[in-house]
């Protein structure tokens, strides 16, 4: 499972504390509320089917076997500029091939 660095910030907090409220979650993560709520769609998507993220009175919060969340690795995202450096790097001194690159930078 692989989750950005936000999601993987919101996971770690709702390790640490249990239920998040939007407020924590939007402070925690430095986006707006739009941002967040996309975030936690896109999180819930990521999660294995035995876990889930619910809301109740006092926020939301995660069900089930957590213990998975822990192997959870988070999707570095890199610029353009910082892709190309790498992939000259690579190609240069001859560790990577056009399709390695493509697998370990997610591009086409």
């Amino acid at each position: 499972m692989f989750l950005t660095s936000r999601e993987q910030k919101l996971i770690h907090t709702f390790l640490k504390r249990g239920t998040l409220t939007i407020s924590e979650m939007m402070e925690i993560t430095g986006t707006s509320r739009r941002t967040l709520y996309r975030d936690l769609n896109n999180l819930q998507k990521s999660l294995p089917e035995e876990i889930s993220l619910q809301t109740s009175e006092e926020g939301y919060f995660i069900k089930g076997d957590i213990k998975q969340l822990s192997q959870a690795h988070e999707l570095v995202e890199y610029t353009m500029t910082e892709r190309l450096y790498g992939e000259i790097l690579l190609l240069i001194e001859n560790k990577a091939s056009i399709l390695s690159l493509t697998d370990y930078f997610s591009i086409s």
